[in-house]
């Protein structure tokens, strides 16, 4: 259903924007497993099969988070990363006393 011009879009429920964060931060907890892989007794190919699950799980898990947050998950995003980029904020001024 598209909204008719000149009324405000729907707005998902906060829930989704919780639901689809927390996915994307799960998809990040793949990559400690990464070293354990490597050390499994099995053989190379399995390792490597092993290797690619892991990856599309983690990017699965992120894609699907991402479309549950929505575009307010992806602007959220988004800022963190620029903000990561630049570094800390600045901190508070105080006037000088």
């Amino acid at each position: 259903m598209t909204p008719r011009p000149g009324l405000p879009r729907p707005r998902r429920p906060r829930a989704g924007f919780l639901i689809g964060v927390l996915l994307m931060a799960a998809s990040f907890l793949v990559y400690p497993a990464y070293p354990v892989l490597v050390f499994l007794p099995v053989s190379a190919s399995r390792r490597a099969q092993a290797t690619i699950g892991a990856t599309g799980l983690s990017w699965g898990l992120f894609a699907i988070g991402l479309y549950v947050a929505g575009r307010r998950g992806w602007v959220w995003l988004r800022r963190r990363w620029r903000a990561r980029r630049r570094g800390p904020p600045p901190g508070p001024v105080f006037p000088a006393s």
